[in-house]
Order: C-alpha cells, then structure tokens, then sequence
C-alpha cells in the first residue's frame, strides 16, 4: 500500500469517527461501529490505531494543527509588529472557525451534548502546550517594540493561552443555552444573530478585550476581538 493509499485510509477511518461520535456519541460508538461504517478489515483499523481512545486524541491533534499553524505562520510575517500580529492571529482565527465550520460544529456537539470533557481537554490542553512558545516570542517582540507593556512576557503567554482556554468555554457556554435544536447548523446561525444573543456574546467578546488589554498593557481599543467577532457575523 503506497503512503498516500494509506494516508488516505487512515483519514477514511478518522472522518467516518468523526461523524459516528457527532451522531452517537463517543461512548456509544465502538470500534467495531467505525469498522462497518468504513467497510474495511479489523487489521486494517489497527494498522493506524491501538484504541477508540487513540483515534480520539488524533481527531484533536489534526484540529490543533490546523489552530497552530495559523499562529506560527503570522508570528514568522517579517512586516508586522507584535500587536499587528496578535489582531491579525485573531481575525485569522475567526476565519479559521469559517472554514473549518463544519467539523468545528460537530466537535462543539461531541463536547455539549455527550459531556464530553476528554475531547474539550484533549484540543485546549494541546493547543496550550504547542501555542505558548509561539506567544511568548510574540510578547518578547511587544516588550522589546514598545507596543506591549509586560514585565514578565513568559507569564503573560502562557496566561493569555489559558485565558483562550476559559474565554472558549464562556462563548460555547452562551451558545449551548439558545433555546436551539443542536443538529439544525443554519437554525444555530440565525440563533446566533437575533438581538439578544449578539448582545450576549458580544459582552462575553468585550470582556475579553479588555482583559486581553489589561494584561498586554496597551491602552483601551488597541485589542480588535469585538471588531473581528462583528466582522464574523456578518459571514455567518
């Protein structure tokens, strides 16, 4: 089998478990579920995994990448200072939540509808332990430009990556109370826009910034989250 060949069924595997734990549940699906769904050999299923559990952690790992590579690709841009950089990784994020929409909403209904706190942890815990080294060289080149005013730029990164961690759970919190059929994605989205929840998760965004701008010291406004979660909507 040729390495394509095999990435490809590797990947056969991971979507078809994807979308056996959105529908089922990840403790309602077995292996042998994932299996019969592919329509592949017992072997072949542990060829790439040793576990349900396995295959868990590299669904999360794949969507932490995709995260991570946006963050490294605007920290290596040569042309931007630190803060140009920090609004741009979040207005790249938000795009990102676009693009990605579809296995972020089956991820996010894993997670509200199953409990399932061991796939939330497995993506935020990773994500925090790939990112912080990307945002403390980002807080170092604020210290060093002038643009951010911290005194402990290590801190501040690994602080600003457990504050995502939190503002993640605020946001999807909001969300998971709409009074919304969780399987209808276009109902969620007109949800998401009628007055009352723009104004909600508008006060979570808000909030945030001004945390965000607190820590970094850079004056009121310099942080663009509400601007980039305005802008989203729109796209929605």
């Amino acid at each position: 089998m040729g390495t394509r060949e095999g990435d490809n069924r590797k990947q056969e595997f991971l979507d078809t478990a994807l979308d056996l734990f959105y529908e089922e549940g990840y403790e309602n699906t077995t292996i042998n579920d994932i299996i019969d769904k592919v329509g592949l050999s017992k072997g072949a299923f542990y060829h790439y995994f040793n576990s349900k559990e396995e295959v868990l952690e590299t669904i999360a790992r794949q969507y932490v990448e995709k995260k991570l590579n946006i963050v490294e690709k605007v920290v290596k841009e040569e042309n931007l200072n630190a803060l140009e950089k920090l609004n741009k990784i979040i207005a790249d994020m938000l795009d990102f939540k676009l693009q990605y929409s579809e296995i972020r909403w089956k991820i996010f209904k894993i997670i509200t509808r199953n409990n399932n706190i061991k796939l939330e942890n497995e993506i935020l815990d990773n994500f925090l332990e790939l990112a912080q080294p990307l945002y403390e060289k980002l807080m170092k080149q604020g210290v060093s430009e002038g643009v951010f005013n911290i005194n402990y730029p290590e801190e501040a990164a690994e602080l600003y990556v457990h504050l995502t961690k939190i503002f993640k759970k605020m946001t999807s919190g909001v969300v998971a109370n709409f009074n919304c059929n969780l399987d209808d994605m276009e109902a969620l989205k007109k949800k998401i826009k009628e007055p009352e929840n723009i104004k909600a998760l508008k006060r979570k965004y808000a909030f945030y910034q001004d945390t965000l701008e607190r820590i970094f010291g850079t004056g009121r406004g310099y942080v663009k989250l509400v601007d980039s979660f305005l802008e989203e909507l729109k796209q929605i």
